[in-house]
């Protein structure tokens, strides 16, 4: 009996000590967005930067659930940026009668899940 006691709690303390670790994929994606003051001028920065674009990338980790889902969350992120640009306006005959000044509103934004 004691010999039995004894094989179950060494059989205890194992399982205790291992971790249930998984492997867990943290998938990102990635959306790229921009508009303007004047939306006539969206498609600028729209052929440049990709707006309404967006990307998927993916991360494996070896960790317990809770663990990953911690790592895989610190990948979101968000961010924005604003620019200016003068636009030269012109006449009829192509003479330059001023600019408009546009402004750009950038943001990119990053969400991440198990």
């Amino acid at each position: 009996m004691k010999k039995l006691l004894l094989l179950a709690v060494s059989s205890l303390m194992i399982l205790g000590m291992s971790s249930c670790k998984k492997n867990y994929t943290c998938t990102c994606t990635e959306t790229f967005t921009s508009t303007s003051s004047n939306p006539e001028y969206e498609s600028y920065y729209s052929y440049y930067q990709g707006n309404g674009s967006s990307s998927t990338s993916t991360f494996n980790s070896k960790k317990k659930k809770r663990e990953s889902e911690d790592w895989c969350s610190g990948f979101s992120s968000s961010s924005s940026s604003t620019t200016t640009e003068d636009f030269p306006q012109y006449d009829i005959n192509y003479n330059q009668i001023g600019t408009e000044t546009v402004t750009f509103t950038n943001s990119v934004t990053k969400a991440c899940s198990l």
